[in-house]
C-alpha cells in the first residue's frame, strides 16, 4: 500500500508519524495544474448548489429559517443554481475521479488538510470569510 499526499503533508510530522504507524511510504502526486483545480472546484460548486437545493430547498422554503448571512447567501445561490450547469459539471467530476484514481491507485490513501487554518471568527467580514472558504 502506498500513500499519495501533497508536499506540505509529506514534510509534516503528523503525516510522517501516521505513515510510520501504518507502515506506509509517503509519496507525492500532481492532480492538475492550478487552472484545472479551479475548474474542478467550480464544477464541484455547481453540483453542490443544485444538490443542496434538491435536498433542503423544500424545507428552507417552507420553514424560512433565520440563517446567518453566509448560509443565507449560499442557499439563495442554491435556489438559483442551474440544474443544466450541474449536469454538465458531472463530466468534470468524472475527470476528477479518474485523476484521483490514477494518483492514488488501487491501494493508496490520499491525505489532505480539510481546512487552511482555524475556523473564521463569527463576526468576520462576509467578503473575507468567503475568500477563506474559497481558498479552503
Amino acid at each position: 500500500m502506498s500513500r499519495v499526499c501533497p508536499r506540505a503533508l509529506r514534510e509534516s510530522r503528523p503525516a510522517a508519524r501516521l505513515a510510520d504507524q501504518l507502515g506506509l511510504a509517503l509519496s507525492e502526486a500532481r492532480l492538475g495544474d492550478p487552472g484545472e483545480i479551479t475548474r474542478w472546484r467550480d464544477a464541484f460548486r455547481a453540483i453542490q448548489l443544485v444538490e443542496a437545493w434538491q435536498t433542503n430547498g423544500a424545507w428552507v422554503t417552507e420553514r424560512r429559517p433565520n440563517f446567518g448571512p453566509g448560509i443565507a447567501a449560499r442557499f439563495a445561490a442554491a435556489a438559483a443554481a442551474s440544474p443544466d450547469r450541474a449536469e454538465s459539471a458531472r463530466a468534470v467530476r468524472k475527470e476528477v475521479l479518474e485523476a484521483l484514481g490514477e494518483a492514488v491507485g488501487d491501494d493508496g490513501v490520499m491525505v489532505q488538510p480539510v481546512a487552511i487554518g482555524p475556523p473564521p471568527l463569527i463576526g468576520l467580514d462576509p467578503v473575507v470569510k468567503e475568500a477563506l472558504r474559497s481558498r479552503t
